[in-house]
């Protein structure tokens, strides 16, 4: 058996959420039996809660007829598009529990009919809000810059490297960002946004609570 790897990655959701995704590679054949194959991880709040989700990745049969591999460098950007996919849904609880949560790569993010990914289909202030929300958390946690036209972005959002640029031309134009080629580091003007990132991501976490005290309400 392949040795665990760890890999990690901060990303923001379309709701404003900061996260930080551990995945342990490489995904590996349910043990319960099941038609899917499991990948393990954590996502952790980076909003100053310390709370976060044991996650394990069910990449199905329909999706990997798709990806033909289940190689760390292919199944990478749909597997972290997919965690953050499933807290827009607010399916995943930060409980600050060992207690894995399914996170589900299925044809609910992948079309059979299109043969492709589908996420989001964000429009240019979507876009502007996900990348200055983006930028923001990764200098809060002590990144110099952020590369703006990453796979996992242009998938999770449904947009092109063009539409990433323009949106972050933009940006530095109102003086939020500074750019260097394809990077993008926070201005001053981005740092004082901060009330209001922090609002915003406690605002879906809030939403995320109350769902899930709902469902265990509605449970009894």
């Amino acid at each position: 058996m392949s040795t665990a790897q760890a890999t990690q990655h901060t990303l923001v959701t379309m709701n404003g959420i900061p996260v930080k995704i551990e995945f342990q590679w490489p995904y590996y054949p349910s043990p319960s039996g099941a038609d899917w194959f499991v990948l393990h991880g954590k996502m952790s709040l980076l909003e100053g809660s310390g709370r976060w989700a044991a996650i394990s990745v069910h990449l199905t049969q329909t999706v990997f007829a798709k990806l033909q591999t289940l190689d760390q460098k292919v199944t990478l950007t749909p597997s972290l598009c997919t965690a953050c996919k499933t807290a827009d849904t607010k399916n995943i609880e930060f409980l600050k529990s060992d207690k894995l949560q399914p996170v589900v790569m299925s044809s609910r993010v992948f079309s059979v009919m299109t043969q492709e990914f589908t996420f989001h289909n964000a429009s240019a202030e979507q876009i502007a809000d996900y990348i200055q929300r983006k930028v923001f958390w990764q200098h809060r946690d002590g990144a110099a810059s952020t590369l703006l036209t990453e796979e996992a972005d242009m998938m999770y959002l449904g947009c092109t490297a063009d539409a990433i640029k323009a949106a972050a031309k933009q940006l530095a134009e109102k003086g939020l960002l500074k750019l260097d080629g394809e990077k993008a580091s926070a201005t001053d003007a981005l740092k004082a946004k901060s009330a209001e990132f922090e609002a915003a991501a406690h605002k879906a976490l809030d939403e995320i609570d109350a769902k899930h005290a709902y469902e265990r309400t509605a449970g009894h």
